[in-house]
């Protein structure tokens, strides 16, 4: 019986292959801001992954857009979680109101905030607050449309009851007013992208992005931006500092079965890490894909350091359970 295992040399060439072929949506979005370049593309394409995407065609299913953005304040070593989505349940018809078309069924507020124990204490303080807005209730979602003349991310969440977040190339504002709690974030440039040359477009999918093989998309935004926030939790606690802002958004018809997520970011933007895995079902098969990420920038003592590892790259990470 002739024997059926590939090469591993020539898997890695048909790999490379792939992704030159199913990458040209990245190379095309590479260039959305140059519209001598994009005039011939349709306007509806010319979205960006952080921005919200076209609802699929496939209308009895389900779909979701979120936004994860994570500060942290190490100065008071304080981490302040905000998820920010909107979801549409299988079977789900939109509803009219007032002349106005709402596409999803539900949308969610989450906001944690956690602060370590001071001077040498180590107990923690963590508080969470979430609210679920029904369909109806007055979220309006949307991006750039067309070609955007500024040729970077334009993209705005809100609820005209508890805020939400816009942001407008390099620069993210964050606004919520919880009933428990205020929030104010403004997180401005240098931004760390995953990738420097492909910053709006390219992300840890890699060539996979320009497929429809994924049931959950992932993209980062910025693996650290400089941010100053405003935190009132009730009315005596405030906090008003500067901290490091990871941004990045999952869009899609599910999310995975199950995930394993990491995300550092040393104080003075110059070393970060994400390690991210996930069980995918796609059609009858269940995968596990890990990616681990990782931006060093260069210092007087070494050079800068970029990985990448993905395994739908062919790389290897093992992983091992601890009893």
């Amino acid at each position: 019986m002739p024997s059926t295992k590939l090469p591993l040399s020539r898997a890695a060439r048909l790999a490379r292959r792939a992704r030159s072929y199913l990458a040209w949506p990245q190379r095309w979005l590479h260039g959305r801001g140059n519209t001598h370049g994009t005039r011939r593309i349709l306007p509806l394409l010319a979205v960006l992954p952080f921005e919200p995407q076209p609802l699929p065609h496939r209308r009895r299913g389900s779909w979701f857009e979120g936004w994860y953005l994570r500060l942290v304040d190490h100065s008071t070593a304080t981490v302040v979680a905000v998820v920010l989505g909107s979801m549409r349940l299988p079977d789900y018809r939109p509803l009219s109101e007032s002349g106005t078309r709402h596409e999803y069924s539900e949308h969610l507020i989450v906001v944690m905030h956690e602060r370590n124990g001071q001077n040498g204490h180590t107990a923690r303080r963590k508080h969470t607050t979430d609210i679920l807005l029904r369909g109806l209730d007055d979220v309006s979602m949307h991006g750039a449309v067309g070609v955007s003349t500024g040729g970077g991310v334009q993209m705005r969440w809100w609820s005209h009851r508890y805020g939400g977040l816009q942001a407008d190339g390099d620069t993210v504002q964050l606004r919520l007013q919880m009933p428990s709690l205020s929030l104010v974030a403004n997180m401005t440039p240098p931004r760390t992208p995953w990738s420097e040359s492909q910053a709006d477009t390219a992300g840890p999918e890699g060539w996979l992005a320009g497929t429809g093989l994924l049931p959950c998309h992932y993209y980062i935004y910025s693996f650290s931006s400089p941010t100053s926030y405003l935190l009132i939790n009730g009315a005596h606690k405030t906090l008003s500092h500067t901290a490091t802002a990871h941004i990045e958004r999952n869009y899609g018809a599910s999310f995975p079965t199950g995930w394993v997520w990491a995300q550092a970011s040393s104080a003075d933007h110059a070393i970060h890490l994400i390690l991210t895995g996930g069980r995918f079902v796609i059609g009858k098969f269940t995968t596990r894909t890990f990616i681990l990420g990782l931006r060093v920038k260069a210092s007087s003592d070494h050079s800068a350091i970029s990985w990448n590892f993905r395994t739908t790259d062919l790389d290897r990470l093992a992983d091992r359970l601890l009893p």
